[in-house]
């Protein structure tokens, strides 16, 4: 009888895990977290591990005061988020914070420095 309930458990914690498993993460980002960057970027690329939708997601990059850096210009292809940048002329910390979606996942909600 023990045997039987511990193999129901161990099935069911193995079919809990399969969507984990599946679960949309953070692949790269550029630039990178922690990189320091010698010359102002255009663009914060962000991929993932699964394709992005189209609608709903958002990229913010701050300067280390708290302003906003980013164009606004988010364009989704698959796996990829760009977020145009205007010029960075203050030195210090820039935080990228993001919330990405895709199909049937929960979103995939984080921030980074550079």
């Amino acid at each position: 009888m023990k045997l039987k309930q511990f193999v129901g458990v161990l099935a069911m914690l193995i079919l809990m895990a399969i969507p984990v498993a599946n679960a949309n993460e953070l692949v790269t980002a550029d630039p990178a977290s922690g990189s320091t960057v010698l010359v102002s970027p255009s663009a914060v690329t962000i991929t993932t591990s699964l394709p992005l939708m189209a609608d709903g997601n958002s990229v913010e990059v701050t300067d280390p005061s708290g302003n906003r850096v980013d164009d606004g210009t988010l364009a989704i292809a698959d796996t990829e988020a760009v977020v145009g940048l205007i010029p960075l002329t203050v030195g210090g910390y820039y935080t990228v914070a993001y919330t990405l979606l895709a199909e049937n996942e929960i979103p995939l909600t984080g921030n980074y420095r550079f």
